[in-house]
């Protein structure tokens, strides 16, 4: 999913940055390891919007989990990662049944995400540990 610094460093800050960041690394390094495919999103904000800025180094993802040569990487400018991206096209081209999904936002990207892919007749695994959100005042 989406692991831009702006979600640790900005208004956006997640509630369990620290322990799902290092949660997250073991998953990736899992299925790297196994040759599974790793596919990474970027969240690229319309211009003007206050979050998501692209080409700032808030934008940049943390450097243990920037993707390694090769690995997919979706840019996508809506919370679900199928809108308006080839998505479906690269899954279906790694031959495989099962998405992990993994990153932040969970409330909106990562559960959006995971309903269209369930839609769509992926099997969807939510690694509890390796997702994060924002904290809401109450």
């Amino acid at each position: 999913m989406v692991f831009h610094r702006q979600i640790f460093n900005s208004k956006l800050r997640v509630s369990n940055g620290d322990k799902s960041r290092a949660a997250i690394v073991s998953p990736l390094s899992k299925y790297r390891n196994a040759g599974a495919p790793a596919i990474d999103f970027l969240h690229a904000a319309l211009e003007g919007a206050p979050v998501f800025t692209s080409g700032i180094e808030l934008a940049n993802e943390f450097d243990e989990l920037t993707p390694y040569k090769g690995e997919g990487i979706v840019t996508k400018q809506f919370p679900g990662s199928f809108t308006q991206t080839d998505l479906q096209g690269i899954l279906k081209a790694a031959c495989r049944t099962k998405v992990v999904l993994t990153g932040y936002m969970a409330y909106v990207c990562a559960s959006t995400t995971a309903g269209q892919a369930a839609e769509k007749g992926w099997h969807i695994i939510i690694a509890k540990d390796a997702v994060g959100t924002e904290t809401f005042p109450v």
